[in-house]
Formats: structure tokens, sequence, C-alpha cells
């Protein structure tokens, strides 16, 4: 799930992104926004710069109408509170994150996205299926007792995200965030087709691409 976020909304005083249309529109000429990740090549990013221009703003990295610039997760609140960019798009517990420490709003949502996936190499597969399908069917029932025990999955959270990136997220923030998130562990055909046109549209995949051979069934 990705979201534009905007401290104020829409302001007479300080105009910034208005929603159009499940689009957006520029109301003024330069914009600094934040995203997930630190990875330009990466589908969030992708997804992004494709939403953009199909508004027909100019996204670079050094100018044009719209200055992406990819961020860790952890330090989207303090650029935005800063006020060093205007907007951020990213993924959950963050957007929540946002919304209660920064009283940022949500702009846009896209329900209609993976952001995470399970994936491996050709020749991981051919060589080692055994041991892939046994990360599979371990990844099956991570998936069932997450939920089947949301709180305790919740504790966990709270816990890993501070291990992994020395930030202390609220519980109360990450039971919200789930509420956003579905969790399955079936693979959309029609999903993957739309990430890989991402990649395509930006121009960080080359040439046509066969997408049902990316899904391999185990």
């Amino acid at each position: 799930m990705q979201t534009f976020q905007d401290r104020n909304g829409i302001s007479a005083q300080h105009p910034r992104l208005l929603s159009a249309t499940m689009g957006l529109a520029l109301a003024f000429a330069w914009i600094h926004l934040a995203e997930a990740g630190d990875s330009t090549t990466g589908n969030l990013d992708q997804q992004l710069r494709n939403t953009l221009a199909a508004q027909g703003f100019t996204v670079t990295q050094t100018g044009g109408d719209v200055l992406v610039v990819p961020t860790a997760n952890p330090d989207q609140l303090a650029l935005f509170q800063s006020g060093a960019v205007e907007g951020v798009w990213t993924v959950e517990p963050w957007v929540t994150r946002l919304e209660k420490d920064a009283k940022a709003k949500v702009f846009l949502e896209d329900k209609d996205c993976i952001t995470t996936w399970l994936v491996s190499s050709v020749k991981f597969l051919k060589d080692h299926k055994d041991l892939a399908k046994k990360i599979v069917d371990a990844n099956n029932e991570l998936t069932q007792w997450i939920k089947a025990h949301p709180a305790d999955a919740q504790q966990m959270l709270v816990a890993e995200l501070k291990a992994e990136t020395k930030t202390e997220v609220p519980a109360d923030t990450v039971a919200h965030s789930l509420q956003r998130i579905e969790l399955t562990t079936e693979v959309s055909p029609t999903l993957v087709q739309k990430a890989v046109k991402d990649g395509q549209d930006t121009g960080f995949i080359k040439g046509e691409a066969n997408t049902a051979r990316l899904i391999e069934k185990l």
C-alpha cells in the first residue's frame, strides 16, 4: 500500500498536492517527495514514478516538477516534520506513524499492489527445489499463525522493528497499521503483471516479459 501524505492538506497559504480523479495535480512547480527504500529500482519507486508521470509530471532526481528522494523508512518522519520533504510514498507501519506523529493526511491509497515478495533465482529452484518448497511451506505456516495470533504477532513486530530499524514504533501504531495490510500466500498474476509493467514504463525493465513464467507453484 502506497500513500501520499501531506501535513496540512490543501492550504491557500502553502498549497501542496490536490487529489484529482484518483490521481494527483501539482499545486506548485517544485516538490520534494520521500519514498520508502534506498533504491531507485524497487517496485515502490517505479510505482511512484508511474503515478506521477500519468498525471503529466516530469520526475527526475535532479530537476523537473518532482524530486524523488529515496529514504529509509525510519527517516521519513523527521524529514516530513522538518519540511525537507512535502510528501511521502511508503507502506505500513510508517503510514500510520506519519499520521499519528506528524498529523499527516492520506491522499492516495493503492490497495492493489504487492509490497512483499517471496522470490528465488531460477538456478536455486532448479538445484534445490525441495528446500525451496520447505521455505514456501514455512512462509505459509507463518502467515496462518499471524492471522490466528494477531496480539502475539503485534508484540513480535514491535520488537523486530526496534531491532531492525533502531526505531521505537508504539504497539497501538502497529495494531492500527495491520488493519490496512492483507496477509496472503496467494500470488495474483494480475498484480505481478502490473508490477512488471511499472518497471517497463519507467525504463528499468527492458523488452517484453512473460510474467506467467515468474510464478512457480511448489
